[in-house]
C-alpha cells in the first residue's frame, strides 16, 4: 500500500463515485476498481 493508493481510496470514499474519483485523481477508473478490490480483500470488508 502506498500513498497514492490511500489517496485514491479516500477520494472514492469522499465522492462515493468511482468515475468522479478517477477524474479528480487523474487516473483511469479501472485502476481505482483494482485498488478497491485489493483493499476489500486486504481488510475483508465490503465497500
Amino acid at each position: 500500500m502506498n500513498f497514492n493508493q490511500v489517496k485514491y481510496f479516500l477520494t472514492v470514499s469522499d465522492t462515493l463515485n468511482f468515475t468522479r474519483a478517477a477524474e479528480l485523481c487523474h487516473v483511469m477508473q479501472l485502476q481505482l476498481n483494482a485498488i478497491s478490490i485489493d483493499y476489500t480483500v486486504s481488510f475483508a470488508a465490503i465497500l
